[in-house]
C-alpha cells in the first residue's frame, strides 16, 4: 500500500537508519528482527508516549483490514494479504462491518 511505504520511508528518515531496515536498535544500530523485540523496544513506548492503553499489535491486523474494505477493496485481494486462502475468514470477522459499511455507501445489502 502506498501509505505504508511512505510511512516506513518517513520513519527510516526519522530513525537516520544505516541499512534497509527501518527499525533499529538505538543503541548498537542492528535492525530488530523480531515481533518480540519490536514490541518491547517500540510498540509499548509509543502507546505510553500516546496515551494510548496497551493492545497487542496483533490487533493492527484488523485495522488493516478494516481500511481495505472501508475502500472497498477486492475482498480476494485482502484475504490474500492477510495470509487467508479466501474471503470466508474475512466475512466471518468482518461480516458485520462490511454489511454496515455497504448500507452506508448504498451498494446492496438493503434490509
Amino acid at each position: 500500500m502506498p501509505e505504508a511505504i511512505e510511512a516506513l520511508t518517513s520513519q527510516q528518515a526519522i530513525t537516520e537508519a544505516k541499512s534497509e531496515f527501518v527499525f533499529e536498535q538505538p543503541k548498537q544500530g542492528k535492525p530488530l528482527t523480531g515481533a518480540d523485540q519490536i514490541r518491547k523496544n517500540i510498540w509499548v513506548q509509543v502507546l505510553e508516549r500516546s496515551n494510548v492503553r496497551y493492545r497487542h499489535p496483533y490487533q493492527t491486523r484488523h485495522t488493516f483490514a478494516t481500511m481495505l474494505i472501508s475502500r472497498g477493496a477486492n475482498l480476494w485481494w485482502v484475504a490474500d494479504q492477510m495470509g487467508h486462502n479466501g474471503p470466508e475468514m474475512l466475512f466471518r470477522h468482518y461480516g458485520n462491518y462490511i454489511k454496515e459499511h455497504d448500507k452506508k455507501s448504498g451498494r446492496g445489502f438493503s434490509s
